[in-house]
């Protein structure tokens, strides 16, 4: 236990601070990327836009958000890195890593805007429309 030592802190010092730089980098556009994805996909999802009685953007997001929350993150991002190789694309490992996770979070994030958009009590809507809101004006105020 008296042989335990933190000298290699110092030697690595540089190291640790490049890889919290990337660390950041990383985490930063991918919860900006997964956002705007999931934002996308809540919208589609909650659409009424429907081709032949059959809501084709609503099951597409639905499709996707299932499949992407059903597996793994690491397969995922092996997907991504490994995958675009076959299509002729050389991806930066960096690259690579901010793709899969916004893939990933934007699934995540769709699902916590639509339970919290269906969260929200009809009543509250009704008092909107009452209110002579249109749905538009009453999503952006109440919501």
């Amino acid at each position: 236990m008296s042989n335990l030592s933190f000298k290699f802190i110092e030697k690595y010092y540089p190291v640790f601070l490049e890889g919290i730089q990337w660390t950041l980098i990383v985490a930063i556009l991918s919860v900006i990327f997964g956002v705007i994805l999931g934002t996308l996909l809540c919208f589609m999802k909650r659409s009424k836009v429907s081709v032949l009685k059959i809501p084709i953007p609503k099951v597409i997001a639905s499709v996707y958000i299932e499949f992407i929350r059903g597996t793994p993150l690491l397969l995922q991002i092996f997907i991504v890195y490994f995958g675009t190789t076959s299509f002729g694309l050389k991806l930066t490992p960096v690259v690579a890593c901010v793709i899969a996770l916004s893939i990933n979070s934007g699934a995540y994030v769709a699902e916590i805007i639509r339970s919290g958009i269906d969260a929200i009590d009809k009543g509250q809507l009704e008092a909107a429309r009452s209110l002579g809101m249109n749905q538009r004006m009453a999503m952006q105020h109440i919501i």
